[in-house]
């Protein structure tokens, strides 16, 4: 990946963020430098398009409190770097996987995958 392109990435990702409440400081510590992060954002925001009808409802999920989380919003996870965690329980609602097998569920699919 380039530098044109990881600052597209960087930028749309911000877009994003943004749309979830989050302030100019918010967002550089959510994103920081690092392409994973940015990565894992555009993800959640997919997995949100897709289990919410409307980008009001996605983009207002990951503020509230979540009993998945423990009551924490996925926005405190993602801020203190937990990013993967909050697209794991996404992507288990997408697909209707419990997050505790959502390990299993990605092993299953790489061997579908290597199968083609």
């Amino acid at each position: 990946m380039d530098d044109a392109q990881f600052e597209i990435g960087r930028n749309v990702a911000e877009r994003i963020a943004g749309r979830w409440g989050l302030n100019h400081d918010q967002i550089d510590v959510l994103l920081g430098n690092d392409i994973e992060k940015i990565s894992y954002v555009l993800g959640i925001y997919k997995a949100l398009r897709i289990i919410y009808p409307t980008e009001e409802r996605a983009n207002a999920w990951p503020a509230k409190p979540n009993r998945a989380f423990g009551g924490r919003s996925a926005l405190d996870l993602m801020l203190e770097g937990d990013l993967a965690r909050v697209r794991r329980y996404l992507d288990g609602q997408c697909f209707d996987v419990p997050e505790e097998m959502e390990s299993a569920a990605q092993a299953v699919r790489a061997l579908r995958d290597d199968e083609r």
